[in-house]
């Protein structure tokens, strides 16, 4: 069996040849080779690590894009990542060896790798100081949401807010709604599954199938606070539960064991992916 470093270097190898393609005027032909040999390949990227990367990467991007251009993604493999510019031909990355390091290959460095500092020193220049998201169960007085452990997403995957059965990755309620037709006064949790809810720039937003709007951020690596907008027809009553208001919520280190916020025992009806209960209060 090959060895995982071993796949690392072949991919890092592999990939950044393709700029030994790109230029016919390339005047050392094992720049790539001779600079790994002396930095060889370290353990693998962090969850931390890769938000600082991410951000600093990002930071190269959007500061010179003359250089690296159109947007790309980031990839993560082992200790390398990296993102490449099919328009300037050029290769942003972190190399992990005895340090970790940002990196360019491309036409301003002869197609070669240049070093262009630590990610420790490039982290306390660009980077924000709000630390990584952290992983697991969030909850507050009206909301719980699960984390994924790379702190980059809201999942359902793993998450410990079960119900019948049911992992869910954010859950809205209890909230009161007026009115709601022959009802009257309503309390209304939605319980959303599915896809995977992207945290971006320490914030998220997303409208799950039956209209409910959530926005969020992070102000801490352990706090957070948002908004939610819900217009949703309640078909058992005979009308319409509207209204919006706030939310927070922290790293369930900072609570008692999550509780199902006295939501047990309520009648489900089932929308599409997600999961309404309704209770008369």
């Amino acid at each position: 069996m090959i060895h995982q470093k071993s796949i690392g270097m072949l991919l890092f190898v592999g990939v950044f040849s393709i700029c030994l393609l790109l230029s016919p005027h390339l005047t050392h032909a094992n720049c790539i080779t001779d600079w790994i040999a002396q930095n060889p390949l370290g353990d693998s990227i962090t969850p931390q690590e890769s938000s600082d990367i991410e951000c600093i990467l990002g930071w190269f991007e959007t500061s010179f894009p003359g250089a690296f251009y159109p947007a790309s993604n980031t990839i993560i493999y082992g200790p390398l990542a990296y993102r490449y510019y099919s328009g300037s031909g050029a290769f942003l990355a972190a190399w992990k060896s005895t340090s970790l390091k940002i990196v360019y290959l491309g036409p301003l460095s002869a197609n070669c790798v240049m070093e262009l500092g630590t990610v420790d020193f490039w982290k306390t220049m660009v980077c924000s100081s709000i630390p990584a998201v952290t992983p697991g169960l969030w909850t507050g007085s009206n909301v719980q949401f699960f984390v994924s452990s790379d702190g980059t997403k809201i999942t359902s995957t793993g998450s410990s807010i079960i119900k019948g059965g049911v992992a869910y990755s954010f859950v809205l309620g209890p909230n009161t709604f007026t009115n709601v037709g022959a009802c009257g006064n309503i309390n209304l949790t939605i319980n959303t599954s599915g896809d995977d809810i992207p945290i971006k720039d320490n914030a998220f937003a997303f409208t799950t199938n039956e209209g409910t709007m959530i926005e969020g951020n992070f102000s801490s690596g352990k706090s957070s606070s948002g908004t939610y907008s819900v217009n949703l027809y309640i078909s058992s009553c005979g009308g319409y539960a509207v209204g919006s208001g706030v939310w927070s919520a922290a790293s369930s280190d900072a609570y008692s064991s999550a509780e199902s916020n006295g939501q047990s025992n309520r009648h489900e009806i089932v929308i599409e992916n997600t999961i309404t209960e309704i209770k008369n209060p």
